[in-house]
């Protein structure tokens, strides 16, 4: 089913809203909450949270991507899980690039974003796809590797690199400073 199919879902209030949304996104946002909270009963709750959010939101959100929508809303409603529940248990990808990058005040994080996709968009397809499974669905170096039939040394390697970029990029475009 199409983004505008399932909105239009959601719109009308349909029951087959949910299931399509979970048709369509539930394996990779429960795959995204299980790796940043390690617990599968908490990862379930943060889907169906999510499902729920999301069903609040639309109308009168009308996302033009659906699936960055949907994506965005399951991994800030386990990040905030992780705030709200066990303050003291870091996301260990992003702490990696806490060293990298300063903890951005409200006003500053849309500016941060924008910072962030250009910098995404001029990365290679690989190193943007290693990047955004790393650092947005919280996936393991191990786990990168596997599915991009490359070593583990390789991918941390390029992750490395990906940080030391961004950081040079974000002190070019004067964020830092």
């Amino acid at each position: 089913m199409d983004d505008d199919a399932m909105i239009a879902l959601l719109e009308q209030r349909s029951d087959r809203a949910v299931d399509a949304l979970a048709q369509q996104f539930g394996k990779r946002l429960y795959l995204t909450a299980l790796n940043l909270l390690g617990n599968s009963r908490d990862a379930e709750e943060c889907v169906n949270d999510c499902y729920l959010a999301i069903w609040n939101a639309i109308p009168p959100a009308h996302p033009e991507n659906l699936a960055a929508y949907v994506y965005r809303t399951g991994r800030n409603i386990a990040l905030n899980h992780i705030r709200d529940t066990a303050p003291q248990k870091a996301e260990v990808p992003l702490d990696e690039l806490s060293a990298y990058l300063c903890a951005p005040s409200r006003e500053d994080s849309r500016l941060l974003g924008q910072f962030l996709n250009r910098w995404l968009a001029s990365q290679n397809r690989v190193n943007r796809i290693i990047f955004l499974r790393r650092y947005w669905f919280g996936d393991s170096v191990k786990e990168i590797a596997q599915t991009l039939k490359m070593k583990e040394n390789a991918v941390s390697a390029r992750l490395k690199r990906c940080r030391d970029s961004l950081k040079a990029y974000l002190i070019k475009e004067g964020y830092y400073g």
